[in-house]
């Protein structure tokens, strides 16, 4: 603490200034006891107010103000008043003392930090023992804050560390210690959600951890990545509700990819389920929204890596087609893509290709004998629909180079608004 004055009665001193120089010792030592027991501003304010025999009054930011006496009278003035507090509390070294009206006040904040909470109290300036004092609390205060930023900065780090291993390496003996440290249940289901927000956000930690609050989501684990906020959760969630919480906190729509439950040792197949998600609700035109990896059904396989079976699966449905168009300069193959995407009506596909609709009946049939199916099937129908919409697919993805798969995934842009 900032005095120890244990030996102050051998001071040579008048008798009002043994007092005062007892009271100060009994104060640093109820201090550093309270200290040492991480006490809040509150049992501080009420430790230099049972020392001194003073109203003390305990100004929080966040208008929370609070008096540390029983009948709660507390500091008050008017919005331009307390304005003026914050100025001069902000503007002031930390736990030093300044004039507020009749009172004089101290800081309690931390070094280049705004001012948390200000304590006061009644003294006349001739009364420096009093001072003392209020400085004292001040600065006891300002220890503990600082106490609980550093401990606050290390569990947050060790969650983020614990989000980012069961990321990327969750059977490691790592994630099991750091789990046990904190306490995080492993043996439960975890599901992977991705949160992208239509603009980039400096607030989007923020905006998360508040939906996250309002909704009660317990042991949440969030880290962001590359302008994505990527959440690991426990429990079912309203991902709808979710997804508007952090819209409204952001002031911008967001998109919200949902891989699925699995065990914390397969985290990273739900982390994959989310960026196949994520990614989909875009190129299927569907955000700002949810998108869930247990919903997209055959829409899955745009995210596997399985590109050859697809390659082989195309050609042998439509491969005709394409290299008759090829050698022909011909339309068959958009021909049959826009009848499929038309439900099989013959105006209204005729309509979307701008030709007669005897020149489609016509296609259809030159179609049908290159392939070798009967559009009257609905499984040929199946078949030819999905090859089409795989081949729009691989033919986006020529363009660019690798094979990852975003690039394929935003490849199916096409499709999945035919599908909508």
């Amino acid at each position: 603490m900032a005095m120890h004055l244990s030996e102050a009665e051998t001071l040579s001193t008048s008798p009002s200034e043994t007092r005062h120089l007892r009271i100060l010792a009994g104060l640093d030592r109820d201090l550093s006891a309270a200290v040492m027991q991480a006490a809040d501003r509150y049992e501080l304010a009420q430790i230099l107010q049972r020392r001194t025999g003073r109203q003390v009054l305990l100004d929080e930011r966040d208008d929370q103000a609070r008096a540390a006496v029983e009948d709660d009278r507390i500091l008050t003035g008017s919005v331009s008043d307390r304005r003026a507090l914050w100025a001069l509390g902000d503007s002031a070294p930390v736990a030093a003392r300044f004039k507020l009206g009749e009172r004089w006040a101290a800081t309690v904040r931390a070094d280049c930090q705004p001012t948390v909470a200000v304590l006061s109290l009644e003294a006349d300036l001739s009364e420096e023992w009093l001072l003392v004092a209020l400085e004292m609390t001040a600065i006891a205060a300002t220890t503990v804050l600082a106490m609980q930023q550093r401990i606050a900065e290390a569990e947050v780090t060790a969650w983020e560390d614990l989000a980012a291993d069961l990321l990327s390496a969750p059977c490691s003996e790592r994630v099991e210690a750091l789990a046990r440290r904190l306490h995080y249940d492993l043996s439960v289901p975890l599901r992977v959600a991705l949160v992208r927000p239509e603009e980039p956000s400096r607030a989007l930690a923020s905006s998360t951890e508040q939906a996250a609050r309002r909704l009660k989501l317990r042991d949440l684990l969030m880290t962001e990545r590359a302008g994505t906020m990527v959440v690991v959760v426990d429990q079912d969630v309203d991902w709808e509700q979710f997804a508007f919480l952090v819209s409204e906190g952001l002031g911008c729509g967001v998109s919200v990819g949902v891989g699925n439950a699995v065990d914390y040792r397969y985290l990273p197949s739900s982390l994959h389920g989310a960026q196949t998600s994520l990614s989909l609700s875009s190129v299927l035109g569907r955000e700002p929204g949810v998108t869930r990896y247990d919903d997209l059904g055959i829409w899955r396989l745009f995210g596997s890596d399985d590109l050859p079976a697809m390659q082989q699966e195309i050609d042998r449905r439509i491969g005709p087609l394409i290299r008759y168009d090829r050698q022909h300069g011909s339309e068959l193959l958009r021909t049959l893509s826009t009848y499929l995407a038309c439900s099989c009506a013959h105006d209204a596909a005729a309509h979307a290709l701008v030709i007669h609709r005897n020149t489609l009946k016509y296609r259809l049939k030159r179609i049908e004998a290159l392939v070798g199916c009967a559009l009257a099937d609905a499984e040929d129908r199946f078949h030819l629909d999905f090859a089409c919409r795989a081949w729009t697919t691989v033919q986006a993805l020529s363009s660019e180079s690798g094979c990852d798969e975003s690039r394929l995934i935003r490849a199916a842009a096409e499709l999945g608004r035919d599908s909508g």
